[in-house]
């Protein structure tokens, strides 16, 4: 069994921006293979760290969390309303509006 809660990598105050888009990557990787490995990623409670580099300003840790969120909602529609239940859709919407995650994050919402 893996662990794949990368909480304290988002949580802390002092986390630079290239180890949450590391933690963010990984929980990507995990969750693209299986749906039973997206669910644990969900299980794990990473969606809510998910949707908080939702809320960064760099543009490449954005990218990488709606990255992640798209690889866990396209399992499943019970995946896909996690993410959504998660609070990431505003975020999604500003990035569609503002950022250079809008193409991924406009196939996230399609989807």
């Amino acid at each position: 069994w893996i662990d794949v809660n990368c909480g304290s990598t988002f949580h802390r105050p002092t986390q630079n921006r290239y180890n949450k888009k590391a933690a963010a990557s990984v929980l990507k990787a995990v969750a693209r293979h299986t749906m039973d490995l997206a669910q644990a990623v969900v299980d794990s409670g990473s969606l809510e760290n998910l949707v908080l580099c939702l809320e960064e300003f760099d543009p490449i840790v954005k990218e990488t969390a709606v990255s992640a969120l798209g690889q866990i909602a396209r399992h499943s529609g019970k995946l896909a309303q996690a993410v959504t239940d998660a609070g990431s859709i505003p975020f999604l919407v500003l990035s569609v509006q503002v950022f250079t995650s809008g193409r991924i994050a406009l196939s996230l919402l399609h989807n």
